[in-house]
């Protein structure tokens, strides 16, 4: 086994452990926005129910 032979083994697997941890960076990353997100409209939702529960009670007349 030459050396040069040895060192490309290593620059490929060390290259594809580089893609992997990009890759799980960004899947980590997506995880955590869709997070926020799903709190937002959790939120949101709870906002909505509040408004439509005074129109109900008559604060607002609805069109």
């Amino acid at each position: 086994m030459d050396i040069e032979f040895i060192s490309l083994i290593f620059t490929i697997l060390f290259g594809f452990a580089g893609v992997f941890g990009f890759l799980i960076a960004i899947f980590q990353k997506v995880g955590e926005n869709s997070e926020k997100i799903m709190k937002i409209r959790a939120e949101v939702r709870e906002e909505f129910a509040m408004c439509n529960l005074h129109c109900k009670k008559g604060g607002i007349k609805n069109e």
